[in-house]
């Protein structure tokens, strides 16, 4: 993962087309680590969120709060912001394999969001200090709402992605979710396997097993009750080619990720004379609004974005400065 690694110096060498020339590997580290926040996405196999760090008011924030910062680059709170923020940047970006990786730079978020929030107190108080009390209600809350949405508004694009952009192993557990629990769930792999904690945590009461290609190769289990195989893609396609051929006529579909890479083949297949049971319809998922938990959590934000607005407006209005007329 360190950079000078001789492994790690041949992967970016290869990447950047360096030819031999170190600082053309130094250039594109420091340039993709540094402009994470606002230009290159992730480069990490965990998340490879295709956006940068922040949104557009984040980022515009960050910028403001950053030149703030720098001018005062000696006072104990800025120096702190601006250290924690480079050193994570150099260590985790510039001198490790693949920037921006998010898993090495999320620790400097809190860092990044103060110097945000920083740049965003500065731009409301010098246009409330400028233009008066004529903007003094409004324009707070104007950004306290462009804050709500723009979160709320990221929040949806990673939800989005997350949804479009998961693993095999998640793919697999939704489509199990939605399999009565009479059925039995074979996972054809030699890496997804039944006891790891996806399946063990969030399907208690399934009737599944892990199955190795060589295994199923050898034998296919007795069906004796509904069963579903779920052939992954790395499992020898010689397992899938023996299910085909025992049950020609099994429902077989594929599921693809969100990049188009083949995941895993689901087989239904069930024993003679077996009747399905009518399934009862899943009741649509409450909406957000409906839960009282989440009215006491949006309750909690509204009275905490009040009161923030009115303590920014009362420290703006203390500070405006006032003349005074000499007699």
């Amino acid at each position: 993962m360190i950079l000078w690694t001789d492994p790690a110096w041949k992967h970016l060498s290869a990447k950047y087309q360096s030819e031999g020339q170190a600082w053309i590997v130094i250039w594109e580290q420091t340039k993709r680590a540094l402009l994470a926040p606002f230009y290159f996405p992730d480069e990490s196999t965990i998340c490879h969120f295709r956006r940068p760090m922040l949104g557009a008011l984040t980022a515009l924030g960050f910028i403001v709060g950053l030149g703030f910062c720098f001018r005062r680059l000696f006072q104990n709170n800025s120096l702190f912001l601006l250290l924690w923020m480079a050193v994570t940047f150099v260590c985790g970006g510039v001198l490790t394999l693949d920037p921006p990786f998010w898993p090495h730079l999320n620790i400097a978020v809190p860092a990044m969001a103060l110097v945000a929030a920083i740049g965003l107190e500065r731009v409301v108080r010098g246009v409330i200090t400028g233009r008066g009390k004529a903007v003094s209600l409004g324009l707070p809350a104007l950004v306290a709402a462009g804050v709500l949405y723009s979160g709320l508004h990221e929040w949806e694009m990673y939800e989005r992605f997350a949804k479009a952009h998961a693993t095999g192993r998640v793919l697999a557990y939704r489509e199990i979710t939605e399999i009565p629990k009479d059925h039995r769930v074979y996972l054809v792999s030699d890496d997804t396997r039944w006891d790891q904690e996806t399946f063990q945590f969030f399907l208690r009461g399934w009737d599944g097993q892990t199955l190795r290609p060589s295994e199923l190769i050898r034998e296919i289990p007795v069906l004796d009750k509904p069963t579903v195989y779920f052939v992954f893609s790395e499992a020898d396609t010689a397992a899938l080619e023996k299910l085909a051929q025992a049950y020609p006529y099994a429902r077989r579909e594929g599921f693809w990720d969100g990049w188009g890479w083949p995941v895993f083949t689901r087989i239904d297949v069930y024993p003679p004379g077996y009747a399905a049971i009518p399934q009862l319809a899943n009741p649509p998922a409450p909406s957000l609004f409906t839960l009282p938990g989440w009215w006491l959590l949006f309750g909690v934000i509204f009275v905490l974005v009040v009161v923030g607005v009115r303590l920014l407006v009362s420290a703006v209005g203390g500070g405006t400065p006032t003349r005074s007329v000499e007699a």
